[in-house]
């Protein structure tokens, strides 16, 4: 008998090379810190999308996937197939899980159709009594589509992705405060 887990369809779809921050020319880095534990900050961060949404962005997610669904991509369809754990390889509505090392990060992949490659990379780390959550985005773009993309869409995602990360820490110092 297999678990979930163990299925293959977990685990389809495209097979990116290595992740290589270094090598990504474009980035978008969120840094936060929190009086929530670093476990509690991660395990609001393991139960992003599907039911529990994208942390007060799930609208402009919705309007994104509904973009990406015109230009013949996933869209928001495929939600989660379990709602805390995950396996690189799952699906997170358009992302594709590509690391999880429990606690402290979690790297996605875009699989929404734009002019490049897209990752989110979240990382949870100890500070003081609490922690310090740093979400970033990074961008490969094409040459020139890519560009004018990143550069027309920038202020929408920094914003989306500061709310996200904003929400993600409040979620987790509220989680925190109960017995």
């Amino acid at each position: 008998m297999t678990s979930k887990h163990d299925s293959a369809s977990r685990r389809a779809g495209p097979r990116p090379g290595p992740f290589e921050p270094l090598a990504l020319p474009l980035k978008d880095v969120h840094r936060l810190p929190s009086s929530a534990p670093p476990g509690v900050v991660f395990d609001c961060v393991r139960r992003l999308g599907g039911e529990v949404g994208w942390h007060g962005t799930d609208g402009l997610w919705q309007f994104r996937g509904a973009i990406d669904r015109l230009m013949g991509g996933v869209g928001m369809r495929r939600g989660r197939s379990d709602p805390v754990d995950l396996l690189p390889g799952d699906a997170i509505d358009f992302w594709r899980v590509q690391a999880v090392e429990p606690g402290s990060r979690l790297l996605l992949r875009a699989e929404m159709k734009n002019p490049g490659i897209a990752w989110m990379e979240i990382l949870v780390s100890p500070r003081g009594e609490g922690s310090e959550l740093t979400l970033t985005v990074y961008f490969q773009p094409t040459p020139f589509w890519g560009r004018l993309y990143y550069a027309s869409s920038y202020p929408a995602h920094w914003l989306v992705f500061q709310k996200m990360a904003r929400d993600i820490v409040r979620a987790a110092e509220r989680a925190g405060r109960r017995p």
